[in-house]
């Protein structure tokens, strides 16, 4: 939310303010689901109403996505490819947790 309200923002601020937001109690692990600019368009033109976020389009959340990895370097995280088979994201998911 915050980068939607200031782009200007960096991964570390935007982390500050996610820790104020949640008084720092942040989970031990995250999966984090990446798109490729293709599955992004594709499920955005899918949807048909998109909501304020996804309103800026395929570049802002490529952008989102870019932070996202760049913040959770600092986390244990699971990077998904969100285009993977359901099957093979659960079996994935489930041995990272």
């Amino acid at each position: 939310y915050a980068l939607a309200k200031d782009p200007s923002l960096s991964a570390q601020e935007l982390m500050n303010l996610n820790k104020f937001a949640l008084n720092a109690d942040l989970d031990a692990k995250f999966v984090f689901f990446k798109a490729s600019r293709e599955l992004i368009k594709k499920r955005l033109n899918s949807r048909g109403a998109s909501d304020e976020i996804e309103k800026r389009g395929v570049e802002y959340l490529i952008r989102v996505q870019e932070i996202m990895s760049i913040i959770l370097r600092d986390f244990e995280a699971l990077q998904i490819d969100a285009s993977d088979d359901v099957a093979r994201i659960h079996d994935k998911i489930k041995e990272f947790l």
